[in-house]
């Protein structure tokens, strides 16, 4: 269409191109369209004359001479091969956090190998199964737009493995908080909503502790703030502490140094971080918390230098707030100059009039 690509939204875009593949991909020559069956079964030639054979997991012909790139042997169905068949697209190098962990997504095979899970040698020393990606993932079936399992389904994944945890009171004991609490959710601490996917924020593959010190003295979002980001970093460290602790000690120095204010929220430490993730990650939990004691720092992300974070904020406004900062004149995609009346009209409307007028 003869616009601005600023005017197409997303759903439209995502039609354009199925209409491009339908109309102009030969479906009698082309090889493969999209991921494929033989992508994980890499060999199902006998399947497909008889659908009572079921997929080969691995090629079994010797004299294809198959050369893989499998950590172990190569035609055994191990959770290390399994994994290993995801990784081959779901492995990269992106920006990353503190503690390792990439800030925006598609490589959740590289993240979820550094936390003890996903690791045989690390998992065994804890008593614990050798993590799959599939154990999560049915490779048969799209996640979709949305995850679908309930909270609850999630923790039972968990728990398969965590069975000390499965009574009530020592998981209680476990979370601090109450049981069915966003609080004593196991991905909700162990695997935060930290990195950037398609249009909207996903959890971290990275399963790692909401006490990691990497995170707390870098002013990066740790878990516990994620929730409560009202609350200031002194304010976490000693819950830490009391729950968990005297060992979970912390860099005082970092800590003074990483956070301007120690008695602000953690949001405004967050939003004033110079790594565009981090502001990311705290407008977005603002958003979902619907935060309206935030507002006037919302509104600031409108501004922010970096584009994806002012598209996220556009939309955390029209899905969260319900105004669209279209309806005054403003878009994502605008110049610094170009923003500042729209981004002006929007204060106006949204915030008190001393606050509004007093700007920034």
């Amino acid at each position: 269409p003869q616009r601005p690509f600023h005017e197409i939204g997303a759903a439209e875009i995502t039609e354009l191109l199925r209409e491009e593949v339908n109309t102009k991909v030969n479906r009698h020559t082309a090889i493969n369209l999209g991921i494929s069956c033989e992508a994980c079964h890499l060999g199902c030639a006998q399947h497909a004359e008889n659908e009572n054979i079921k997929p080969l997991f691995f090629l079994s012909d010797p004299t294809l001479h198959l050369h893989g790139e499998s950590p172990g042997d190569i035609w055994e169905k191990t959770p290390l091969n399994k994994n290993w068949l995801c990784s081959r697209c779901h492995s990269g190098e992106r920006p990353q956090y503190a503690s390792g962990a990439d800030t925006w997504n598609s490589t959740d095979y590289s993240d979820a190998i550094q936390g003890f899970c996903y690791d045989p040698t690390k998992a065994r020393n804890k008593g614990m199964k050798h993590l799959t990606c599939v154990h999560c993932h049915d490779p048969h079936k799209g996640i979709g737009k949305r995850w679908s399992l309930t909270p609850r389904q999630n923790d039972e994944k968990c728990l398969a493995c965590h069975e000390q945890f499965k009574e009530p009171k020592a998981l209680a004991d476990h979370t601090h908080h109450s049981n069915g609490s966003e609080g004593s959710r196991c991905m909700n601490c162990h695997m935060p909503k930290i990195t950037e996917g398609l249009q909207d924020m996903i959890r971290t593959h990275m399963i790692s502790n909401p006490t990691d010190p990497r995170m707390i003295e870098a002013n990066q979002p740790n878990a516990c703030n994620l929730c409560h980001l009202d609350k200031p970093i002194d304010w976490t460290i000693a819950s830490l502490r009391q729950w968990y602790g005297a060992g979970h000690d912390y860099d005082e120095a970092a800590i003074a140094t990483a956070y301007p204010n120690r008695k602000s929220p953690t949001a405004d430490n967050y939003l004033r971080s110079s790594s565009e993730a981090v502001r990311l990650a705290a407008s977005q939990a603002l958003f979902q918390q619907r935060a309206r004691w935030a507002l006037k720092d919302l509104i600031g992300m409108l501004d922010d230098p970096y584009l994806i974070n002012r598209q996220f904020t556009e939309k955390g406004f029209q899905q969260e707030f319900g105004f669209n900062p279209r309806e005054h004149g403003y878009r994502f995609t605008m110049t610094e100059e170009e923003r500042a009346e729209s981004i002006g009209k929007i204060r106006r409307a949204l915030l008190p009039a001393k606050t509004a007028d007093a700007g920034q």
